[in-house]
Order: structure tokens, then sequence, then C-alpha cells
């Protein structure tokens, strides 16, 4: 968690923009994303997660505008299926205890 929280507190990839020609930097940038959201799901950081979230969505969309990729829909798949998780594992409240 520590590496992955440096590199965004630190800013490593806040000057790859979606913009730049270079597409593996890009694509760099959204498995980094990819990457870090499992590392806090695993730590359970929800809130992290929310956030992360949805700086990906955003950065799927601009990378799906900007390069028009073969694998878009591959990582708005990844997106679906963080969501889906996300939903899936809402806390459970139990309203009627046993006496």
């Amino acid at each position: 968690f520590v590496f992955y929280d440096a590199i965004r507190s630190r800013g490593y990839f806040k000057s790859i923009m979606v913009d730049n020609e270079n597409l593996a930097l890009v694509i760099k940038k959204l498995r980094y994303y990819a990457r870090f959201i499992v590392v806090c799901l695993l730590l359970n950081f929800r809130k992290l997660v929310e956030e992360l979230v949805a700086e990906l969505k955003d950065l799927v969309a601009e990378y799906q505008q900007a390069f028009q990729p073969a694998d878009v829909q591959e990582w708005e798949m990844v997106l679906q299926e963080i969501t889906a998780f996300l939903q899936a594992d809402m806390p459970l409240t139990i309203t009627n205890r046993p006496p």
C-alpha cells in the first residue's frame, strides 16, 4: 500500500495526461490505478477505493476519446467488475437478533 500511496501523493503520474502522445505511459497509468484499487480492496480502504474508481473512470473516458483504442472495452469491464464487487461487498446489518 505504501508504495502505491507514495506514487499517488508524489504525483508521479500527474504529468502523464491522456492528451500526451505516449500511449504506453497512459496504459501504465491505467494499470497503476487498477493495481492500487486491488490493494485497497484487500486492505478494506473503501473510501479510497471509491476515489480511485472515480479517477479511473475519468481516465478511461479520456483514454477512449484521445486514442480510440481496441482495449477500451476491457477497461470498461474492469470498472464494471470493481463496481459490482463494491455493491456486493456492502456491510450486512442484522436487524433481528435471537434472544
